[in-house]
């Protein structure tokens, strides 16, 4: 039997709401005036997507809230560490001032102080492939700390969540895994730079 007959049979009962194949996906490539308050950054001149889609003019805006919202990076990883965006990782508070080895936050997974890496089931954080560090940057990279970039949104925090492989594959459920993750830890933005060939 191929999957999809598997698939078929699993639609036809009653208790199924819905079944598919777990499609592989990839990572997606990106290629690589102004507000007086960001563009001060070494290499903001080479970014051309803030003046794009008029940042600036948002960046200069009032503040209305003091809250900072959470973006949810979704793909490979982050490097936590990277020295423009360690200043706006999310923290999980409970597991960092908890016991090492315990679920302190009652969320199933134990010691996700920084988000959680799905695929090689860990709370411990990094990214073998780089493209999920891209992105963070592009999402939320810290302003006005004389490195790098502005991020899109350099007040939000990244929540870290790895789905993907350093190779830049993955699948459909452990995807889902990710997104379930960041829906209950409180992401208000997802953040998925990934595709594949089959509709999902």
């Amino acid at each position: 039997k191929s999957v999809y007959d598997v698939v078929e049979q699993l639609q036809a009962l009653d208790e199924v709401e819905f079944a598919e194949p777990n499609y592989l996906t990839f990572i997606m490539t990106t290629s690589d005036n102004d507000s007086a308050t960001y563009v001060a950054e070494p290499l903001y001149s080479q970014q051309w997507g803030p003046s794009a889609i008029k940042l600036p003019a948002l960046w200069n805006m009032p503040k209305i809230t003091t809250k900072r919202p959470v973006i949810a990076i979704i793909d490979t990883g982050v490097d936590t560490e990277h020295p423009d965006l360690k200043d706006n990782i999310w923290v999980n508070e409970l597991e960092k001032n908890g016991v090492e080895g315990k679920d302190d936050d009652g969320n199933g997974i134990v010691d996700d102080i920084y988000g959680y890496d799905f695929v090689n089931q860990t709370g411990i954080m990094a990214d073998y492939n780089g493209h999920g560090t891209h992105c963070a940057g592009i999402a939320a990279a810290v302003g006005n700390n004389g490195i790098g970039i502005t991020g899109a949104n350099p007040d939000a925090l990244i929540m870290p969540i790895a789905v993907m492989q350093s190779d830049g594959t993955g699948d459909i459920a452990t995807i889902i895994k990710g997104i379930d993750y960041a829906t209950a830890n409180g992401a208000d933005v997802l953040s998925m730079s990934i595709g594949g060939y089959q509709y999902s």
